[in-house]
C-alpha cells in the first residue's frame, strides 16, 4: 500500500513541480503520539513557501479518540494564495492508518487554521501509527488548474 501511496504522490509532485507558480514541499518522519493528547504537548513543525505552515498533530477526546492533523497558515505574499494540504499516518509496516486534506484560499495577510483535519479510526489503530507524510502545495492559481 505504501509503494503506491508513494508513487502516487510522486507522480503528483511531478506534475505540480513542473509549474512555475507552483511550490510543492513533502515532509516525511517518524512520529511518536504517545504523549501528544492536547495542542500544548502536539508534535508540531513548519513547512511552505508564501503560505507559512505550521502543522500540529495530537490525539484528542476520550471515548471518541480521533487523530487531528490540523494546521495553521499565514499568507505572507502580496496576493491571493491557494493551498492544497494532505496529511497521512501509517504504521510501522508502512501500511495506511488515515489521511486527511483540505484546501483553502487566502487574501494576503490573512491566516487561519485548517481545523477540520480529524482522522477517525479505531482507536487500537492509533496506538499503530509510527509515520507521516504531509505534501503542502501552494500556489498564486487554483491547484489543479493549468
Amino acid at each position: 500500500m505504501f509503494k503506491t501511496s508513494s508513487l502516487a504522490l510522486f507522480l503528483l509532485l511531478s506534475f505540480v513541480l513542473c509549474h512555475d507558480h507552483l511550490f510543492a514541499e513533502t515532509k516525511v518522519g517518524e512520529i511518536d503520539l504517545s504523549k501528544a493528547r492536547s495542542k500544548e504537548t502536539a508534535i508540531t513543525f513548519n513547512l511552505g513557501g508564501k503560505v507559512s505552515v505550521q502543522c500540529f498533530f495530537y490525539i484528542y477526546g476520550e471515548g471518541n479518540q480521533r487523530l487531528l492533523a490540523n494546521a495553521a497558515l499565514k499568507n505572507t505574499a502580496s496576493k491571493v494564495m491557494h493551498i492544497a494540504y494532505y496529511a497521512a499516518f501509517f504504521d510501522k509496516e508502512k501500511n495506511l492508518i488515515g489521511c486527511a486534506r483540505q484546501i483553502a484560499e487566502l487574501e494576503s495577510g490573512d491566516e487561519t487554521t485548517l481545523a477540520g483535519c480529524n482522522i477517525h479510526v479505531p482507536i487500537a489503530d492509533l496506538s499503530k501509527i509510527t509515520n507521516y507524510q504531509v505534501v503542502f502545495h501552494e500556489s498564486e492559481e487554483p491547484i489543479g488548474k493549468k
